[in-house]
């Protein structure tokens, strides 16, 4: 542990939330999962007299051996009385180490007071937020390589008879970019909370390297053919693992788009651009 940093907040926990009634059944008995928690202190880590509390790396079996995973945590007793929380932050590092926090989290004779607050009726109320910061394998090595960016669009798509599609969605043809192969997806009535109100235009990777993370900034445009007040969106984001895409669900309303004085849909036609502007690529170094 490099710092533990105490201080009182209002919001309650992102992460996760253990409220626990009958405390005093659960100290006779060891309860240790994802948040692995003493009632009766550890012993062995020096927390007796006080409750331990620690974060767990589950499902460690399928990681190689050389795994790192470095995190920052915050632990939260709920405060019942006050209605904020105590929170206790640290930095941890879990390697050959699969859990990480505070053998001494409070002390039993304080936690048990109920006019402190932390147990009222023999209930509890513990919380836990976990911020990857870094996660590698520490015998292999990667490499980084950056494409210079595009000044002009990588992909420009005219779609006629806009009003006349049918399916569900519609695939761009195959683009070129930095050696990678692109296409833009377009779902003309929307896609998931886009559904019904907006159209869903994503951009899609093609035939990628399961092995490789590929970063892209760029933009998903449709054009104004009137004014050229263009309606444009970013691309920031890393293609990791399988062929992937990334996108709005909500990239324009309907009621926009079909709106003539607006120029997106001029004689039921409309074209949609995609600029892939900057690639970082990363591979495995063999």
């Amino acid at each position: 542990m490099e710092e533990i940093r105490r201080s009182i907040r209002d919001e309650p926990p992102t992460h996760y939330t253990l409220e626990i009634p009958s405390f005093s059944l659960l100290s006779k008995s060891l309860m240790e999962r994802k948040l692995g928690l003493y009632p009766n202190g550890d012993k062995a880590r020096n927390g007796q007299d006080h409750i331990s509390l620690y974060l767990v790396l589950s499902e460690t079996n399928s990681l190689p051996p050389s795994f790192e995973v470095t995190a920052l945590f915050r632990f939260f007793v709920f405060h019942q009385i006050h209605g904020n929380y105590l929170t206790l932050e640290g930095r941890c590092f879990l390697s050959v180490t699969r859990e990480w926090g505070f053998a001494q989290l409070i002390d039993l004779q304080t936690f048990k007071d109920p006019s402190n607050g932390y147990l009222v009726n023999d209930t509890c109320c513990f919380g836990v937020e976990v911020f990857i910061c870094k996660e590698r394998n520490i015998r292999k090595g990667e490499r980084l390589s950056l494409i210079s960016p595009s000044d002009f669009p990588n992909c420009t798509w005219k779609i006629e008879n806009f009003s006349k599609l049918e399916e569900e969605f519609y695939h761009s043809d195959e683009f070129c970019a930095a050696d990678r192969k692109w296409k833009m997806k377009l779902y003309p009535k929307g896609d998931s909370n886009g559904k019904g109100n907006s159209i869903s235009l994503y951009l899609l990777m093609v035939g990628k390297s399961p092995d490789e993370k590929v970063y892209v900034e760029g933009k998903l445009r449709v054009l104004d053919q009137f004014n050229e007040n263009h309606h444009e969106s970013p691309v920031k984001q890393w293609f990791v693992g399988k062929p992937s895409g990334w996108g709005y669900h909500k990239f324009m309303k309907l009621s926009v788009l079909n709106k003539l004085s607006k120029g997106f849909l001029v004689n039921d036609t409309c074209i949609f651009e995609a600029d892939v502007s900057l690639i970082g690529v990363i591979n495995s170094l063999s």
